[in-house]
């Protein structure tokens, strides 16, 4: 069975360049002039008078065809007054079906601006924009791919020709033939990045590693030699999470979150996370009526499915009458809400609260020691439509996650580290609405939230007197 523990955007350079070059189209001579030089061509010369009489043209129309041939560099005349074929007009000859049959082209000049991403100068049409989204984030090339960039693109642009044909013109090669005949000039132009979704995939059944596979098909397509994938693999190992050992992280969660699926196969700090996968696939994420397994991050499509049948299951269609929700994560080292699946997520709960309640929507709690971080923090979450408040000390450990919608929701998980995920994470927990759960973690929210030392006032919207007055408004 495989789930989905986190989707990510990278962002990958693309550069534009404006590419003058020339196609030489095959076409068919209209027919009259491709007989006549179909029928020099058997007879190799011949006085003008017997393609005349071949023919049966007027003497106009004779004198019309011979000039337009001569003026298209197909025939010539010998010191006898007779014609016969260029040397440029015979060697347009091919055995078609053996038959010998002309095949004669034109030169056109063109000028496109045809994009390439700048790792392996793949081609990227223009209508696959890119959005500079601080969310993403960025794979991070060698300075020799920005070298000689003009020559790696008419290198690109001559070797992917044909492709650029059928993927970026909609031309049918195999009926309409193009080919490259000569690249005039390459200039660059402008630079913009290529989102690529990411979806890391675990398989239940071999859980060692998360498998990195793309969310769209048609990059999967596009990577054709797995450089890009490569890449993002790499991003993962050289940025491996240093958390060290879980059991005390484990210990501490289990006291905040009254998780009743983690503590079950929880012994001394270590997670017999294979067990708890059989039990995951066995049950299909339920521990109860109105609880559930949750693998993977919150935000997932997955997850964001289960939070929204135990809502469904507990207020139908009425709106939620809690003032909003508390959601604490400390994100270092977890790849965490890189995706636009977090703002989904976000507009998904918000959708839900009741408009006459404030604030009404989802405080997002992030650790920040300074105002330079919390705006990079804004930048990189402000799409999400959160809410922020600064986090001196978090909500039980750095590796505990909770969302808490007061009398309403409960979800928590630990994020486990394990060798092989590099800076990716295992989140494991359960979202409930049942009051014990959702009471217990409340006044453990409460408890912290109390002390001002745990929460700072960097983030613009907050209040400098009251530096945890988000927390209180949710809770009060």
């Amino acid at each position: 069975m495989d789930i989905v523990i986190n989707e990510v955007t990278f962002s990958l350079p693309v550069r534009s360049f404006l590419i003058d070059y020339s196609v030489s189209q095959h076409r068919q001579l209209p027919v009259v002039k491709e007989f006549v030089v179909r029928f020099i061509f058997s007879i190799e010369r011949c006085m003008p008078e017997i393609i005349q009489v071949f023919f049966g043209f007027s003497t106009n129309e004779l004198l019309v065809v011979l000039s337009d041939l001569e003026e298209e560099k197909l025939t010539q005349w010998d010191e006898n007054n007779n014609v016969l074929l260029t040397n440029y007009a015979k060697q347009r000859f091919e055995q078609i079906n053996g038959k010998s049959l002309p095949r004669f082209f034109e030169i056109n000049d063109t000028i496109d601006s045809v994009s390439f991403e700048l790792m392996g100068y793949r081609l990227i049409a223009d209508s696959v924009v890119g959005e500079n989204n601080p969310s993403n984030i960025e794979i991070q090339l060698n300075a020799s791919n920005f070298e000689n960039v003009t020559d790696k693109a008419r290198t690109a642009f001559d070797n992917r020709f044909v492709e650029f044909l059928e993927r970026i013109k909609k031309i049918d090669v195999f009926n309409e033939h193009h080919e490259l005949y000569k690249i005039n000039s390459v200039t660059s132009q402008h630079d913009r990045t290529l989102p690529l979704k990411v979806k890391f995939v675990l398989d239940l059944n071999d859980p060692t590693h998360p498998i990195p596979k793309y969310s769209d098909e048609w990059v999967d397509e596009w990577d054709d030699d797995r450089s890009i994938i490569g890449s993002i693999r790499q991003i993962l190992e050289e940025n491996a999470n240093t958390v060290g050992p879980m059991e005390a992280a484990v210990q501490e969660y289990l006291k905040v979150s009254f998780d009743p699926v983690v503590s079950e196969f929880a012994s001394d700090g270590t997670v017999n996370t294979e067990a708890l996968f059989d039990s995951y696939k066995i049950n299909k994420a339920n521990f109860s009526s109105n609880g559930r397994m949750i693998i993977g991050n919150l935000y997932s499509i997955k997850n964001l499915q289960l939070i929204n049948q135990l809502l469904d299951q507990s207020h139908n269609d009425q709106k939620l009458t809690a003032k909003g929700a508390i959601w604490s994560i400390w994100p270092d080292g977890k790849l965490w809400g890189r995706s636009v699946e977090l703002q989904k997520f976000v507009e998904s709960l918000n959708s839900r609260f009741d408009s006459r309640y404030r604030p009404g929507k989802i405080a997002m709690c992030l650790p920040t020691d300074s105002h330079y971080e919390a705006r990079e923090l804004s930048d990189i979450y402000y799409g999400t439509g959160a809410l922020f408040q600064g986090v001196n000390i978090p909500f039980g450990n750095s590796q505990t996650e909770i969302l808490l919608i007061p009398g309403t929701l409960v979800v928590t998980l630990i994020h486990l580290t394990r060798e092989g995920f590099g800076n990716l994470t295992l989140p494991i927990g359960y979202a409930s609405t049942d009051e014990k759960y959702i009471k217990a973690v409340e006044r453990e929210v409460t408890s912290w939230g109390k002390d001002e030392s745990n929460f700072n006032a960097y983030f613009p919207s907050s209040k400098q007197d009251k530096t945890n007055d988000l927390i209180n408004k949710i809770l009060g």
